[in-house]
């Protein structure tokens, strides 16, 4: 019997952080579009488009984040990999998702409520642990403490 086929859908995730008396502070999203629940930043790239541009534009799409206020990005050696659920399956024919990880500093505002798309009905700043304990999924999970353990060795 053959092995169905894998379709993946590429993109980005990041981990947005702000230090706040020498600690990080996380951002995370409170997801409402397909499932509820916490997660980091992320999304689909558009077309051919490079992981770097995905990230800048969902970075401004989904936070409305301000250009002049981006401090740093760096490239995280991972990948946020997951299946997709069915309904997503059936509608996009995308079965598995995998989205280059960045680290993003970021000393903006932040605006959920500018999108063209109801994806998020809030947010917060929290910290590492807190945003351990909220965050949904554990591919979130892990990319948040590969991200803690970045900032904590200076590799930022």
């Amino acid at each position: 019997m053959a092995k169905p086929i894998k379709k993946v859908r590429r993109g980005a995730s990041a981990v947005v952080f702000r230090m706040k008396k020498g600690e990080p502070e996380f951002l995370i999203l409170h997801r409402i579009k397909r499932w509820t629940g916490w997660e980091l930043l992320k999304g689909g790239r558009a077309g051919r488009e490079a992981p770097i541009s995905t990230l800048r534009r969902e970075l401004k799409e989904e936070i409305g984040a301000e250009t002049g206020r981006i401090i740093g990005i760096v490239e995280m050696p991972s990948k946020m990999r997951f299946r997709t659920p069915p309904e997503y399956v059936k509608k996009h024919r995308y079965t598995h998702m995998e989205f280059q990880s960045y680290l993003v500093e970021y000393r903006g505002k932040v605006s959920i409520t500018d999108n063209d798309v109801e994806e998020h009905s809030g947010y917060k700043w929290a910290s590492f642990e807190d945003s351990l304990k909220l965050l949904t999924y554990d591919s979130s999970k892990k990319q948040l403490k590969l991200a803690h353990s970045f900032i904590r060795k200076g590799r930022f």
